[in-house]
């Protein structure tokens, strides 16, 4: 973690953490796979307010989840569960490789669970699967919000282009934390670092702002 953000700027929280949303934080991301459906759905349950109030008042986040069975809300948006077995595929278009070329195609057994219900209108979409958003992003007042349906690279495999999968998370971290209004971009030399430990903790992860 320290090699991918620097000592002391970042600090990975549980679920359980109290002052989350503090203003020594402007970028959050949030991962509820392998497992950890269940308390990711708890977790919005109670502080959906909050988490909203964040992102409208300058506050960058990317959600995450491939749950097993809970849908997730935030604003007019869900993160749909659906089923996961059986072969996937997805086009990625994500134009930003700040971390080198991540490829335009995959397929997998499965790198989704389900899908995005996309209820606001102004929706950039990343990646589909079959025509179904499983990777989005769009603004919200000041801030900016990042939905995703992915699980863990282990289910993809290369496609018709190949995707660097590294290169892949590593951009969508960087594109995701760079959103954050009020600042400027933060360059991290090794965000897969961050992603990797992410997708298989239970968690959220918080990027501090820079002084």
């Amino acid at each position: 973690m320290n090699t991918a953000f620097g000592s002391g700027n970042w600090s990975r929280a549980t679920f359980g953490d109290t002052g989350l949303f503090s203003n020594n934080a402007n970028f959050i991301f949030i991962d509820g796979g392998n497992g950890q459906g269940s308390n990711l759905f708890n977790w919005l349950v109670s502080e959906r307010t909050n988490l909203e109030n964040f992102i409208l008042n300058g506050g960058s986040v990317f959600l995450n989840a491939a749950s097993w069975g809970e849908s997730m809300n935030i604003f007019s948006s869900s993160i749909l569960y659906g089923n996961f077995g059986g072969g996937n595929s997805g086009t990625c278009y994500l134009s930003d490789n700040t971390f080198g070329t991540a490829g335009s195609y995959f397929t997998g057994n499965g790198c989704t669970h389900g899908s995005l219900s996309l209820g606001e209108t102004g929706w950039n979409q990343l990646m589909h699967n079959g025509g179904a958003a499983i990777l989005a992003e769009r603004s919200f007042g000041q801030g900016w919000l990042t939905l995703g349906n992915l699980t863990t690279d282990n289910f993809w495999g290369a496609g018709t282009t190949g995707l660097n999968t590294n290169s892949f998370r590593a951009d969508v971290l960087n594109r995701a934390q760079s959103r954050t209004h009020g600042t400027a971009p933060v360059s991290a030399p090794a965000p897969l670092t961050l992603l990797a430990l992410s997708l298989v903790a239970f968690g959220l992860v918080r990027r501090k702002q820079a002084n």
